[in-house]
């Protein structure tokens, strides 16, 4: 024999042996793909995951998602331990090549978690809690910003003799150390208000506060900086003009600032109408922001994973203020990147976390501005009417990029929702892109006003 071997179509045939050569590459490729576990992915945006797995041949493990996320953080702290050692199971048996946050809390510290834990590329879980612990992330931006930084105090809630913001002035914000979505967090216009309002808080508790302090409890904290987030509140001074928000990320020591948006508040300036891309602001502001963002993250050692900074900008006094940091990226930012960029911000933390630098933004997309926006109520009530699906159907038809998505089911009491701020229920969510600025807007108006809510009140 001669121990040839010949080729017909995908098949190898050989004297001795008969290998599917097709069979053996597929194989080969799934071996060879990168494999990311996301950490609190919801349903909605589970669906770019998948397309952008296909998109980069990764293997995209989305099983810890948000809804099982949000159960973990109210857990006491047994529960929680118990929890996390189920879940580094399931990260040691893995073989994970990187570990990426999709939530907010308590999945950027997860994230973190296993960074240090298993060596995966990150930013380590130090930097992240820095960002985490509003208050402690406050007094790191006085040193490292204080241009730039609001006024802002301590509040002890068991201080009895001593009640609300000494330093500050009427009205101001009162905040949890941490929280999601802006809960439990009020805008104190006067002394009544202040008694009412911490007498309030000091019975509901902040629900996050157990899951929070075993992070909390993994450091050394600095003596000034509190460990007990049920107890001790942040005051803020209220900033005025308009806000914005930085998406970012930091690679091997350098920040990159590559989307920037302008956030939308209701005329309360309580709660969002929406977030458009890109803004409308100069290009020195813009840089402006970029800059600082620069300063916060390497000053407090983050590296190699994304970020958002959320900013006020006063353009009669021309004063720029940090409102917020965050160590991960904006799910309400993802569609609207991708519509403007061809290139979501999933993309960007997906590659982060392999330890690869992300792809430029080239605006490239279907549209040329995008956004999201809300439909909200002011007052509680029970639902009993929802927009229809033929009213919905025709939206869609008109406006191409339109994506709806309700938080809302008939029969459900508004107060029921999750995650809301302390003044409005959430009753849609829209996904829009238009051509011009102005489009995008009159667009919303029109949807806004064709989407009908019947509540009960």
């Amino acid at each position: 024999m001669s121990g040839r071997i010949s080729f017909t179509g995908t098949v190898c045939s050989h004297d001795f042996i008969g290998i599917n050569f097709k069979s053996l590459k597929e194989s080969v490729m799934v071996a060879n793909k990168k494999n990311v576990l996301v950490i609190g992915a919801d349903s909605f945006h589970t669906k770019q995951l998948e397309k952008l797995a296909h998109k980069k041949k990764y293997q995209i493990d989305t099983s810890l998602g948000i809804e099982e996320l949000k159960e973990a953080a109210l857990k006491d702290k047994k529960e929680w331990k118990d929890y996390l050692q189920s879940i580094e199971q399931k990260v040691k048996k893995g073989a994970y090549d990187g570990v990426m946050a999709y939530w907010d809390f308590p999945s950027t510290l997860l994230r973190s978690y296993f960074v240090d834990k298993y060596s995966f590329p990150g930013a380590s879980f130090l930097s992240t809690l820095k960002c985490e612990h509003k208050y402690w992330s406050r007094k790191l931006q006085k040193n490292l910003i204080a241009e730039y930084t609001p006024e802002f105090e301590l509040i002890d809630l068991e201080n009895t003799e001593s009640i609300g913001a000494k330093k500050l002035s009427y009205p101001y914000w009162l905040k949890p150390i941490k929280s999601l979505s802006s809960q439990l967090a009020f805008k104190i216009n006067n002394p009544e208000e202040e008694k009412n309002i911490i007498a309030l808080l000091r019975k509901k508790k902040n629900p996050l506060a157990n899951v929070f302090s075993f992070f909390v409890n993994q450091v050394n904290l600095p003596k000034d900086i509190p460990t007990d987030t049920s107890r001790y509140f942040l005051a803020e001074e209220c900033l005025t003009g308009n806000q914005f928000t930085v998406e970012g990320y930091v690679f091997n020591g350098k920040v990159h600032g590559y989307a920037i948006f302008d956030n939308i508040n209701d005329k309360s300036d309580c709660s969002f109408i929406g977030y458009e891309y890109p803004s409308q602001l100069t290009s020195d502001i813009k840089q402006s922001m970029i800059d600082i963002s620069e300063k916060i993250m390497l000053g407090v050692g983050y590296n190699n994973a994304p970020f958002n900074i959320e900013f006020f900008y006063d353009q009669k006094t021309k004063r720029l203020v940090v409102l917020e940091i965050n160590p991960r990226v904006s799910q309400s930012h993802t569609l609207p990147i991708q519509y403007v960029d061809n290139i979501s911000n999933l993309e960007i933390s997906c590659e982060l976390a392999l330890g690869q630098k992300p792809d430029e933004l080239v605006r490239k997309g279907q549209f040329k501005y995008s956004g999201k926006f809300f439909i909200r109520a002011y007052s509680d009530g029970v639902v009993a009417g929802m927009p229809s699906s033929s009213t919905l159907s025709k939206l869609r038809k008109k406006f191409p990029g339109l994506k709806i998505k309700f938080p809302i089911d008939l029969g459900m009491k508004l107060s029921d929702l999750k995650e809301q701020d302390s003044y409005s229920f959430e009753l849609a969510l829209l996904y829009l892109g238009d051509k011009t600025h102005q489009a995008l807007l009159d667009q919303y108006k029109e949807i806004k006003k064709h989407l009908n809510f019947q509540i009960v009140r």
